[in-house]
């Protein structure tokens, strides 16, 4: 036997084996059972197992209730997926939303989601001297946010109530959180009603934030902008007047897909 060639010598064989998993069900192209993925890898059934439960856990599978088979998980297709669309939805969102940060004199924003978190692809500053801070690539809960609330309301309650089966999931950034999945509900409907989502101190005390949805040619939310600002220069009337700058932004930018 040769020697051992230069890569194998920092090869990880658990994290090889794990990788092994997700290839094999790419190839598949289907839900698999522990017994199908062990035969397949040639692998012992309790190994496998402690790879699935770790990657389950992680999000990167997903196990049906029913069939007890073995799928994809959300974080497997948002790692694929989430950087060419982030650079194509820029290169869209980016025109209309300097005029519309030139309009309302406030920060402008949009986000996409991951899971239960969003994350802030664009923000563009206030001119004005009372101003909120933030940054492209911040994650934030997504329940606590305008943003993150309007992609949210998009999705069936099914697979909202999957997301949030764990408490974890809805903690909350004020006292002015959403801290229930009954309360998250709530807010959805009226998302849905409105078309638009607010965020009242809900993520950061004194300000308040609202977003509008991003949708494709198959009406699918794929993201969200919004204009965010303190709490003192953003009361009801003003709050509406912003609602309806982003709606006609974000139709705009809808149209474009």
């Amino acid at each position: 036997m040769g020697p051992i060639p230069q890569i194998d010598k920092y090869r990880i064989k658990s994290l090889d084996k794990a990788i092994s998993i997700l290839e094999l069900m790419a190839v598949q192209k289907r839900e698999m059972s522990l017994t199908e993925i062990a035969a397949g890898l040639k692998m012992g059934k309790g190994t496998v197992y402690r790879f699935l439960n770790t990657l389950k856990a992680r999000k990167f599978i997903q196990q049906d209730a029913g069939t007890k088979k073995y799928g994809f998980g959300v974080r497997a297709f948002d790692l694929g997926a989430n950087t060419r669309k982030e650079t194509y939805l820029k290169s869209i969102l980016l025109p209309k939303l300097r005029q519309l940060a030139i309009q309302c004199r406030e920060a402008v924003n949009a986000a996409i989601r991951e899971y239960t978190e969003i994350v802030y692809i664009i923000h563009l500053e206030s001119e004005e001297t009372l101003r909120f801070f933030t940054h492209e690539g911040i994650r934030l809960p997504a329940h606590c946010t305008a943003m993150g609330k309007v992609i949210l309301a998009a999705l069936p309650n099914e697979t909202l109530a999957r997301m949030y089966a764990d408490p974890e999931n809805l903690k909350g950034q004020t006292r002015h959180s959403i801290s229930s999945f009954e309360m998250l509900m709530k807010s959805l409907a009226e998302v849905r009603k409105k078309g638009l989502a607010y965020d009242r101190e809900e993520c950061y005390l004194g300000i308040c934030c609202v977003a509008a949805p991003i949708r494709d040619y198959k009406s699918d939310t794929i993201a969200a902008i919004s204009i965010s600002a303190p709490k003192i220069r953003m009361g009801k009337e003003r709050a509406a007047e912003l609602g309806q700058f982003l709606l006609k932004s974000a139709r705009e930018i809808s149209e474009e897909f």
